[in-house]
């Protein structure tokens, strides 16, 4: 798929965010895959299927409740929209401790969005995410400075996928 294709799928998601975001009084959590090499290399249709039911126990156990739902894969790879009620710090603190709480949740990306943006792990007090292959630095510098080649994270990513590195 080319950068077209791309940028269509970009604004077809964020079409879809607003739409869901108009629901009264929810916030829209998103989950999607940091996948790097492309979701074709991974067992993706299953990390969803555990991110996914991984978020509804828990916003259950917040008492929060899921009002919408979209699930779909398109040029970005695959993504679940939930329309969500309930207070939004509380479910992005919520969704930090699901990417954090398994192996396999490292691979997970669980955002959560408001009409005025997406609440990110800085806002929260929280440092990023860090880095799958050196553990060192917050991953967005390592790929940014292109510390590791492709295939290093790569191999760790798909090792985190299979249940073999933690």
């Amino acid at each position: 798929m080319g950068v077209a294709g791309v940028l269509a799928a970009r604004e077809e998601r964020f079409t879809r965010q607003q739409r869901l975001l108009n629901i009264e009084e929810t916030v829209l959590v998103q989950v999607s895959l940091n996948l790097p090499g492309g979701y074709a290399l991974y067992p993706w249709q299953e990390l969803m299927a555990e991110a996914s039911a991984a978020l509804s126990a828990a916003l259950n156990e917040l008492g929060a409740s899921v009002t919408a739902a979209y699930d779909g894969v398109d040029a970005l790879g695959p993504c679940s929209l939930f329309a969500v009620t309930g207070d939004a710090r509380s479910i992005k603190r919520l969704c930090m401790a699901l990417e954090e709480m398994s192996p396999r949740g490292r691979l997970w990306d669980i955002d959560v969005i408001t009409p005025a943006g997406a609440i990110d792990r800085r806002q929260m007090g929280a440092d990023g995410r860090t880095c799958w292959v050196c553990r060192q630095a917050e991953a967005h510098v390592c790929r940014q400075s292109g510390r590791h080649l492709p295939e290093e994270a790569v191999a760790v990513a798909q090792a985190i996928a299979r249940g073999v590195a933690t």
